[in-house]
């Protein structure tokens, strides 16, 4: 038994409808057209004129929306792109910014406030560390002092989370760690807004993993900021998705001081937890 398939030639195959001409052998970062999927996040830049920002694996593209294609304008960047947050900074300035999260590559800040000129501002790495951390091996030892740490933290998401007191401030989902919060005005300031190992300044955080042996879980995979657009003195909900843990639920305004692992989660949802494990749905 053979299979034979048609060439690009005029030789025939036993198949003459399964050919390979035409086919793109190799995905390329010059043009719109790939094997497979590589975008992962789409987000609305500029209601008023249709310009909206997405991702090709690496590279943020800016396009305006509507019944005919139009121009694509490409920025390529360190990281694949896992989340697009836009900001306006400083507040009414006119300048906006794409927050990107890029895995282990950190945080790029790049400015579109001219989509077809976009430009990188600058990129930043978190660290983080935990101590005292108890697992079992695989062989059914129990340790109770292990440690985690790095300064190329996984980042997979982030939001703007403004005060009662009118300050802006950064919401960081790291994937090996849990939450971390700092100053919006630090991401922007790259001598004071900077640890002492040239990662970015963070303020407090809140661990959020669990291990199952040797493995973690609880690695926030994403988060929506919510808050009530009736109630000016609300200081909305963070919801976190926390894979196998399922949604978390914080106050965005007091997550734990840094080195505190306590946090303060004020609820969640994990559908295999039992029905008496206050849950909120």
């Amino acid at each position: 038994m053979g299979l034979g398939l048609q060439g690009c030639g005029n030789g025939d195959g036993f198949f003459k409808n399964l050919t390979l001409c035409g086919a793109n052998y190799e995905a390329s970062l010059d043009s719109q057209t790939r094997i497979g999927g590589a975008s992962t996040v789409v987000t609305l830049l500029d209601p008023a004129d249709n310009w909206t920002l997405y991702n090709v694996a690496n590279e943020l593209r800016a396009t305006r929306v509507g019944v005919t294609e139009s121009a694509k304008y490409t920025l390529p960047v360190e990281g694949f792109i896992h989340d697009i947050d836009v900001v306006e900074y400083p507040a009414n300035s006119g300048v906006h910014y794409a927050l990107l999260s890029m895995g282990d590559k950190g945080i790029a800040v790049v400015n579109v406030t001219d989509p077809a000129n976009m430009s990188l501002v600058l990129g930043v790495h978190v660290n983080y560390e935990q101590t005292g951390i108890p697992w079992t091996d695989g062989g059914g030892n129990v340790s109770v002092e292990n440690v985690i740490s790095g300064v190329h933290a996984p980042i997979s998401a982030l939001e703007v989370y403004t005060d009662g007191g009118a300050f802006e401030h950064l919401l960081i989902a790291n994937q090996a760690y849990g939450l971390h919060k700092t100053l919006l005005s630090n991401l922007f300031d790259e001598t004071l807004g900077r640890e002492a190992d040239g990662t970015l300044l963070i303020e407090s955080e809140t661990y959020t993993l669990q291990y199952a042996g040797e493995n973690p879980w609880g690695g926030p995979e994403s988060m929506t900021l919510y808050r009530d657009p009736d109630d000016p003195a609300d200081n909305g909900k963070l919801f976190v998705a926390l894979g196998y843990l399922g949604m978390g639920i914080f106050d965005p305004e007091t997550l734990g001081a840094v080195g505190n692992s306590a946090g303060d989660q004020i609820g969640g949802y994990n559908l295999y937890l039992a029905s008496d494990s206050k849950e909120d749905w």
